[in-house]
């Protein structure tokens, strides 16, 4: 007796002697084959469906190499494997921390980075089951504010600006103005007002960020300049509201006015013939008459 058998799968046979399939199957699928049988007295046929499952793979995914700072991209290290061979693809399971284009790790925030790692299968094999490592995103020092602009009031300055495009992954939670020669103030927002300044002193300020991982940015830059002053006073002459003066005679008559900034004067109307209005000696709140 002999035995035959027609179409078997890649990687299994028929022993002919005694009709028995055996092997080790590389592709799956159904496979109609047509099992054979003679003897002297003739051939005996009839066919057998044999059905080749998918094998089963898993994924090997070691611990990352260590904790990544904030604003660089940086790759999976070690990469992951899978026991069919088959390509291991890369997903990140918190997106609001990483994102992930091919093995490349991009972080969005500091925090906890989940890498998934994954095989779907193929006609093989069976997907393999997701493996996941974890990455820490360490937050680092955010940037300078911008767009800082200094309004001066009295023995004050208010500074204004515009967050850092770069928080360094965590929210800022203070900004810190700094006043030279002296002076500095605190917000959690802009604008930042500081006082106890010197009225008529020049001072350069900038404007720094914290975030909430306690890192402290660098200074804005560059400085702005503000000189604090006075309150405004409108003026008030002071002089008498009556003068006079004898034809061909030199004669003087002052005008004064007081004010915070000190006023400038001038004359309304005509002034008699040869008699003219000139700053005097003293400030501009002092004009003569002559």
């Amino acid at each position: 007796m002999s035995y035959g058998a027609s179409p078997l799968g890649p990687g299994v046979s028929i022993n002919a002697a005694n009709g028995l399939i055996s092997g080790t199957p590389t592709q799956a699928g159904v496979f109609n084959v047509t099992v054979s049988a003679t003897n002297p007295g003739g051939t005996g046929m009839q066919v057998v469906q044999v059905t080749i499952s998918p094998a089963g793979q898993s994924i090997t995914f070691s611990a990352q190499s260590g904790s990544q700072p904030f604003g660089a991209a940086f790759p999976i290290s070690p990469l992951a494997s899978s026991t069919s061979g088959l390509t291991v693809t890369y997903s990140s399971l918190t997106p609001s921390v990483c994102s992930v284009a091919g093995t490349l790790v991009t972080p969005l925030a500091a925090g906890t980075c989940t890498l998934a790692a994954d095989q779907g299968g193929n006609a093989n094999y069976n997907a393999a089951l997701q493996v996941t490592q974890n990455v820490d995103i360490d937050a680092v020092a955010p940037g300078a504010p911008t767009g800082v602009m200094g309004v001066a009031g009295v023995m004050q300055a208010t500074l204004s600006f515009s967050p850092p495009s770069n928080t360094g992954g965590s929210p800022i939670t203070q900004y810190a103005a700094m006043c030279s020669p002296s002076g500095s103030g605190n917000s959690a927002t802009s604008p930042i007002t500081v006082s106890g300044l010197t009225n008529g002193v020049q001072y350069s300020c900038t404007v720094m960020a914290t975030n909430a991982a306690n890192k402290p940015g660098p200074a804005s830059s560059p400085a702005v300049l503000v000189t604090p002053t006075a309150a405004l006073v409108a003026p008030n002459i002071t002089s008498a509201n009556a003068t006079s003066f004898t034809v061909l005679s030199n004669g003087t008559f002052t005008v004064t006015a007081t004010g915070n900034l000190p006023p400038s004067l001038s004359v309304t109307g005509f002034l008699p013939s040869g008699v003219t209005l000139t700053p005097a000696t003293g400030g501009p709140s002092l004009w003569q008459c002559s």
